[in-house]
Parts: structure tokens; sequence; C-alpha cells
């Protein structure tokens, strides 16, 4: 199994990623914050209809304090104590714009009705009516899909371990989305919020999984959705560089993967040597001088 074929001795390979912003809310809302542009509040009484949209950025700090903080100035300038008993709707919108154009509303359809009520001459702001954490769809990840042919959702009963639900998808975003076609291709990597919470996993179901990403070539990356962690591996990437006017590869990948290195000069493949990857993952081997071009190449050895 082929992962990476290096062109020539100047050419670089690239990483996978360490970990992915899955799992509990805390990670998951740190990854959307590096994504949303926007975010708008609607509020409509009886008597007013009010909204709020500003440009949202991290240095403004985290995204929930800021949806919170404009919450509660909200509620508080359009409620009148007239409203008490009454009915009001909520809305709450989180705007990614994708690199392909599209303006992609990232939390869940927050579109709630409440009963208006008072407390010590306060409007009360009902949270967990009006917002459910996490209250996103999507985590997008931008520039996330090279080389990705493909992301996997795998979930089973932490208890009894038999599976319950997978599904393959193109970059985790399943195709029957609305907006599936109009971001497939643009880059972006759309992990499933609702898939990935491992509080709504575990405490509402019992269940437990991974994210699996794969690759050309056929390796992949799993990621629990406990916390994110990349949990295995067989993905690895090779980096060239000169040591005593000679070819040197490095290998890194997941610790312990064994990797043959073959090179040719032609269309002829030869295994120069096979490596075995520390406990960071990483592995050198030294090659052989060549007056011609050097083609270099890995292959996943199992064991």
């Amino acid at each position: 199994m082929l992962w990476v074929a290096e062109l020539d001795v100047s050419m670089a390979g690239t990483g996978t990623p360490a970990t992915l912003p899955i799992g509990s809310v805390q990670n998951m809302t740190t990854g959307l914050e590096k994504s949303v542009e926007w975010l708008y509040l609607t509020l409509n009484t009886q008597h007013t209809n009010a909204g709020v949209g500003l440009a949202y950025n991290r240095s403004m700090g985290p995204l929930t304090n800021v949806i919170v903080t404009n919450m509660c100035a909200l509620f508080a300038s359009t409620i009148q104590p007239s409203d008490a008993g009454t009915e009001a709707w909520f809305m709450l919108g989180l705007e990614f714009i994708s690199p392909s154009g599209v303006y992609l509303n990232v939390a869940v359809p927050v579109q709630t009705t409440f009963t208006v009520e008072f407390t010590n001459g306060q409007p009360m702001i009902p949270w967990s009516t009006l917002i459910r954490w996490p209250y996103f769809n999507w985590i997008p990840i931008p520039q996330a899909m090279e080389r990705v042919t493909g992301v996997e959702y795998v979930l089973w009963v932490r208890e009894e371990g038999y599976e319950t639900y997978r599904e393959f998808t193109r970059n985790g975003m399943p195709t029957n989305a609305w907006c599936s076609e109009l971001v497939y291709g643009d880059g972006v990597m759309y992990l499933d919020a609702q898939i990935v919470s491992s509080n709504i996993l575990e405490a509402s179901w019992g269940l437990t999984g991974e994210v699996i990403i794969h690759y050309q070539g056929g390796g992949y990356d799993a990621f629990t959705t406990d916390d994110g962690a990349k949990v295995r591996s067989t993905a690895f990437w090779l980096t060239m560089s000169q040591s005593n006017n000679a070819p040197c590869v490095s290998i890194s990948g997941w610790p312990g993967l064994r990797v043959a290195v073959e090179t040719s000069t032609n269309a002829s493949w030869t295994q120069c040597g096979l490596v075995i990857l520390d406990p960071q993952g990483k592995a050198y081997l030294h090659l052989t001088a060549s007056p011609q071009p050097l083609f270099v190449r890995g292959r996943l050895v199992t064991p």
C-alpha cells in the first residue's frame, strides 16, 4: 500500500492532524471559534421585533461568552413588563463563509418560542430551552482536505461494544445535507457536531465512537469521539533532505509503523531499507547518492 511518493529529494511531505475538535463541548466550541465569522440573534415579542448581528473573531473572547453577553443585552432591551405571560420567539445563527462562497449557518436551527417570565423585575432567559449545547451543526475545519478521500463516522455501545452506526462521507458532511454539493471540493472538512459530541452520545445513548479520516494511498487516522485524540493510524509521510551531499529521508507517522522505503531512477523500484517508527513517530534513512533524479516512496508493511 503506497502512502506518498516524493517526486525528488527537494519535495517535502506534509503531516496529518494529531487531534480533532470533537468530543467535549469545550473542544468543539474551540474548534468552531476558528471558523465562525458572524453571529446573529433575533428576538420577537408581542410588541417588538429586535435583533443583533456582529462579526466574530477569537480576539473577542470565547464564542459562548459573546453569545450569552449579547443575549442578555438583547433580552434586557427588548422585553417589556407588559410581555409577561405572552409568547416570544428567539433565533440564534452562526455563519461560516466557505471558500466556495456559500454562507453556511453552522448553528442548530434554534428557532424557539417561550413564555416570557420575570424575576426580581428582570426578564428570565430560559437557557436550556433556547440553546442546546452543542448549539451548532457543523464544525468547519478549513484547509483540512489535502489528500483526504473520505471521512467516516463509526459509533458503538460503550458497554457491549456492538456497532450501531457507520457512515462514509466525502468531507464529513452527509451527501443528503442541503448544502453538501455546494461546499464539496472547497477544501473544508465539515464534522457533524451531533455525531461527534461525547455528551450527546454518552448521556443520551451510552455510545462512543471514532471519526476516521481516509487518505490517498489507503492510509487513515482514527480519532475517538471521547476527546478528539488520535487512537491509531496507518498514515505516514516522507520528508527529503541532504546529509553529507547524500539524500536522507525522514519518515513520520504513528509510533510502531513499519515502512519499507523504495527508490527509483526509472520505472523500476528497489527497496533500500525497512524502518520502524520510534515512540515519537520518527525514523530516518540515508540513501545512496545518485547522479540522476531520485524518486522515493514509502510502503506500509503490515505484521
